[in-house]
């Protein structure tokens, strides 16, 4: 059947969609959620409101759209690094981690300043939560037990110390690259390791 004058194709819409989280991703990494419009969005983008709105409705969903598609960046990122790594130390699987997070943010800088305010601005708006997959952000955390399984044997306290080195890993790395030294992520996940691997203090 052929298709009707000016209806966009799957692939364009596929790609104008793909163009507002990007470009969204940069805006909302600047200049926060609140300061951030719908109208410099698309501007910078090279379109109109219309698309916009037609994808994703409101500014609160395509905030959403720019989380999930962060979350699936990642969790594809580790899922591929981490692979058949079962039979490595933790330590090494940590390290393969790490140096995922340190490699996404120096590929995109966009990337890393999203990641290290959006948790911010979730909970300065707190309505923007309903607009993200929770399914992705579990399926990360359900990560990290396997990256450190064998460093502890008491499940609750593997649990916690996941929760702060996750936090520790995410802000460090993060603003290592916001520091905009492209060097400094390696440096840092380096250390993370020596210091949990013993070494960092010993001469």
């Amino acid at each position: 059947m052929k298709r009707k004058p000016g209806r966009p194709t799957d692939t364009d819409s596929a790609t104008t969609r793909q163009t507002l989280i990007d470009t969204a991703r940069r805006c909302f990494g600047k200049n926060g959620y609140e300061r951030t419009s719908n109208g410099e969005i698309v501007e910078l983008a090279g379109l109109t409101t219309g698309p916009l709105y037609h994808h994703f409705t409101s500014k609160a969903g395509l905030f959403g759209a720019v989380s999930n598609d962060a979350i699936e960046r990642v969790l594809s990122r580790l899922e591929k690094a981490l692979g058949d790594s079962s039979s490595i130390d933790p330590l090494e699987r940590l390290r393969l981690v790490i140096g995922v997070m340190a490699e996404m943010y120096d590929e995109d800088e966009s990337f890393a300043l999203f990641n290290a305010t959006w948790p911010l601005e979730i909970q300065r708006n707190p309505e923007l939560v309903t607009h993200i997959d929770k399914t992705g952000l579990k399926k990360i955390q359900e990560l990290f037990p396997f990256v450190l399984k064998g460093t502890s044997n008491t499940v609750g306290e593997l649990d916690n110390r996941i929760a702060d080195l996750t936090t520790v890993f995410y802000f460090g790395i993060t603003y290592c690259v916001l520091l905009e030294n492209p060097s400094e992520p390696k440096e840092v996940m380096d250390t993370i390791i020596s210091a949990l691997d013993g070494t960092l203090f010993r001469s």
